[in-house]
């Protein structure tokens, strides 16, 4: 393997990680944690995790919503 394919390869590897890490990032962002503590820094009714919510805020926001739709 000459200079220019090793470069060629380590570009190509760096890319395909990248677009690999990116996907992750946010899959790992939408799981709701089990630890009590909510990791986003905003309300609840803005949350694309607010389904799957636990945590006794966002029980509360579904049942406002719940109430409110009814």
């Amino acid at each position: 393997m000459n200079r220019r394919h090793f470069i060629q390869a380590v570009i190509r590897g760096g890319m395909l990680g990248g677009l690999l890490l990116i996907p992750g990032i946010f899959l790992t962002r939408r799981q709701v944690k089990g630890k009590g503590e909510c990791p986003a820094s905003f309300r609840c009714a803005g949350c694309g995790k607010l389904e799957r919510c636990t945590l006794p805020e966002a029980v509360r926001m579904k049942e406002t919503i719940k109430g409110a739709d009814s």
